[in-house]
């Protein structure tokens, strides 16, 4: 969601306060992360010796043929077991062909070698404040693009760079005046060739504007909502674009033109997360209406009744789909729920006993040896394995200081390394073992 939707958060958090300062004096929380600027750093086996951070206690587990998930050998885990950490604050995208890892710190945007993860180039924004996302694509005809939303409090900015493929920096780096929803992730705002973006670039963040970097000339302009902007999902086919917002409305955009297609609504709620299905087929929101739903409503026939699911307990700020469109995970404060399509059903419901602590950036990964779901509780990363029902977690051991992470859904997986990670509840961005 937008940056500006942080005034919302900020209430959540005052009422959370009592609470949180409760687990410091448990040692749970530590006080403040202490911020430096980006560096590698080796594994410490000293550290890895500390006790972790206690994990959630549930309610109702991932299971599989009827029997509770546990946890894979030599798990759970603290962050010092990663294979690299880059200190932050800071975050971070990799290149599709896995060939370069990009790390946005401040106005520092490095470009390191994934193999060796020595920095290959490194360039300042000219744009003020620090960087909430980073994304990068390949360009047209070689070589990558890539994009940092910066923010601040007089400005918000995406500068695009471009790079060889060799890593090298090409050309002046261009700005464009803009919002990017930070909570829907690194891919979230852009459609599937990263030719195209979207940015709020009004004040009051209720004006969209459709980027082409290519054709600033086709630039189109979305206007309509009656409240802030958080959420906004380009279709599969770049057709379409959706949108969620706090006016209780999600609205259908043709792309092209900037033509209101259709408004769904009001929802009786605020609305936060928006996306399609990757099959071209539905469009989702997550809304906290009916204390948390998310909504599928079939594009054949908009107007039909869509699909609810229901029970969460709180607003759904996260909404992830299968490759193949048919299963979705959505979740909220300490819940995590997976609905079929095909059975028209939640088959799994992952609940922890306290809810205080948010679920988010689920990830679906999806290879031969079969479906894993991976998301970040409790400030930690896990990832349920659904064949073998096995769960891995990498967070803070007892002790650690940490203060918040990055924004967004930026958890990453690295085949050709075996590595997964992203940007950790302390800021630091780190890459664990996990092989697939």
């Amino acid at each position: 969601m937008f940056d500006d939707a942080l005034r919302f958060i900020t209430l959540r958090f005052l009422v959370y306060l009592v609470s949180f300062a409760t687990f410091a004096l448990l040692g749970l929380f530590a006080g403040a992360h202490a911020r430096v600027a980006s560096r590698t750093t080796e594994r410490r086996a000293d550290k890895v010796a500390d006790p972790p951070i206690p994990t959630s206690t549930l309610i109702t587990d991932f299971q599989k043929d009827g029997v509770n998930s546990s946890w894979a050998e030599g798990h759970p885990k603290i962050w010092a077991a990663a294979a690299v950490d880059f200190k932050g604050p800071a975050v971070v995208d990799v290149s599709a062909d896995e060939k370069f890892i990009v790390v946005a710190s401040g106005r520092n945007v490095t470009i390191r070698d994934t193999s060796t993860q020595e920095i290959v180039s490194s360039v300042l924004t000219d744009a003020s404040g620090s960087a909430n996302t980073v994304s990068i694509f390949p360009d047209v005809d070689e070589g990558y693009s890539v994009f940092v939303a910066t923010s601040d409090t007089a400005s918000n900015k995406v500068t695009r760079f471009r790079f060889s493929s060799g890593g090298a920096v090409v050309g002046e780096q261009t700005q464009y005046d803009g919002l990017l929803s930070t909570f829907d992730g690194r891919r979230g705002p852009f459609n599937e060739d990263g030719r195209r973006f979207l940015a709020a670039t009004d004040r009051s963040v209720r004006q969209l504007t459709i980027y082409d970097v290519d054709n600033p000339d086709s630039n189109v302009v979305l206007t309509g909502h009656t409240d802030r902007l958080i959420s906004a999902a380009f279709s599969p086919d770049g057709a379409l674009v959706s949108t969620a917002s706090w006016d209780q409305s999600m609205k259908l955009w043709n792309a092209s033109t900037g033509e209101l297609v259709h408004s769904f609504g009001p929802s009786g709620g605020q609305n936060w997360k928006t996306n399609f299905s990757p099959d071209g087929k539905y469009v989702v929101l997550g809304t906290s209406a009916a204390k948390g739903t998310v909504n599928i409503w079939s594009l054949a026939d908009v107007t039909a009744p869509p699909i609810v699911i229901s029970n969460f307990g709180d607003w759904v700020r996260t909404a992830s789909w299968t490759s193949d469109s048919k299963f979705i995970a959505a979740g909220t404060y300490g819940i995590v729920q997976v609905y079929s399509m095909d059975e028209q059903k939640v088959i799994q419901r992952w609940q922890t006993e306290d809810p205080r602590f948010e679920s988010w950036e689920l990830f679906w990964i999806e290879e031969e040896s079969g479906l894993k779901l991976a998301y970040r509780i409790t400030a930690g990363l896990e990832v349920y394995d659904f064949e073998s029902n096995l769960k891995y977690r990498w967070g803070p051991h007892a002790y650690a200081q940490y203060n918040g992470g990055g924004s967004g859904d930026d958890t990453t997986l690295i085949k050709s390394r075996g590595w997964i990670g992203g940007s950790d509840a302390d800021a630091d961005v780190r890459f664990y073992d996990f092989s697939v």
